[in-house]
């Protein structure tokens, strides 16, 4: 099977726009855009390295784009705007484990030394740490 330039960018376009519908990131999105430009241009662009080129800047420049005007014009992550989640396996001291928040599951590891979280506890996100959310369990704050 010998497919077209042309299709194989169309068919990464839009696995990247299905993969920003699943994951909060903006850069699958900017990035499936940005394949779908080269798809239009690559019958005049010559040559797998050229289109890359071409993406890699339709992609940076479309990244850059989406994280400056969408955080000026009211865009929250998804991460300030839920700042509770459920313990999917157990969080144990000194270990990542995972929780389920906003449709996903995170690593997470928690706040507190000496603290183990539980399966299904109800957990507050401290922050984000990379692709790591800090949690602490919610039973904890309500005896505070």
């Amino acid at each position: 099977m010998n497919l077209s330039p042309a299709l194989i960018w169309l068919l990464l376009g839009v696995a990247l726009w299905v993969l920003e519908a699943l994951t909060p990131a903006q850069v699958a999105g900017a990035a499936g855009t940005a394949a779908l430009m080269v798809a239009l241009l690559s019958p005049v662009l010559p040559g797998w390295p050229v289109q890359f080129f071409v993406f890699a800047v339709f992609s940076g420049v479309l990244v850059w784009a989406a994280r400056r005007f969408l955080s000026a014009k009211g865009y929250r992550d998804p991460l300030e705007q839920e700042e509770r989640g459920r313990a999917v396996t157990a969080i144990v001291p000194g270990q990542a484990g995972r929780v389920s928040m906003g449709g996903t599951t995170w690593n997470a590891r928690c706040e507190l030394p000496g603290v183990t979280v539980s399966p299904g506890e109800e957990v507050f996100i401290v922050r984000r740490e990379g692709t790591t959310l800090v949690v602490m369990p919610m039973n904890i704050l309500k005896e505070s």
